[in-house]
């Protein structure tokens, strides 16, 4: 599956508050305080987000998209144990679909960039002390870290919360 040549990595210094439907709000807004205020001296973490379009390029190379439409097809955001069931399932499908060959450098390109300019103390937003989403391990290569906890990072817009809150603004999909 080919995409387009829109870019599905951006760097905060790329981003700003007018961003959020690209990339989310906490990207946009670190986006803004890199170019309001770095340039006042406050230290702003340096990184970069993976847009809206990436998460629909994935699903579409898995083709995801219709059986998590099916899934989540009637959703009622008032019944909770029918939620966390189908809430539940869509992450299961958002998990399995992976991340393309192509989508997956341009991760791992990003992050060794910043990585060039920074150091090896850059690290990936989801890194914990503790292994979360199934208790996997780490991969010892830190950019093969960042891309295998994209699908999971995906997938946690189907938690229960979240869930009712994009389906109700029409963003699930």
């Amino acid at each position: 599956m080919s995409r387009s040549k829109t870019k599905c990595i951006r760097f905060f210094k790329e981003l700003g508050i007018d961003d959020v439907p690209l990339v989310g709000g906490k990207n946009a807004s670190l986006g803004e305080m890199v170019q309001k205020l770095s340039e006042q001296g406050v230290r702003v973490p340096h990184g970069f987000a993976i847009t809206a379009e990436a998460y629909r390029y994935m699903l579409d190379a898995a083709d995801a998209r219709r059986p998590l439409r099916a899934e989540l097809d009637q959703l009622d955001p008032t019944d909770v144990t029918a939620l966390a069931r189908k809430g539940k399932r869509a992450r299961e499908i958002v998990y399995g679909a992976g991340l393309p060959g192509d989508l997956t450098a341009e991760i791992i390109d990003a992050y060794r960039k910043l990585q060039e300019k920074y150091g090896e103390e850059v690290r990936h937003g989801l890194d914990k002390p503790e292994p979360r989403h199934g208790g996997e391990d780490h991969p010892p290569d830190p950019g093969a870290r960042a891309t295998g906890r994209t699908a999971a990072m995906s997938a946690t817009i189907f938690h229960c919360c979240a869930a009712v809150v994009r389906y109700a603004q029409g963003a699930l999909l």
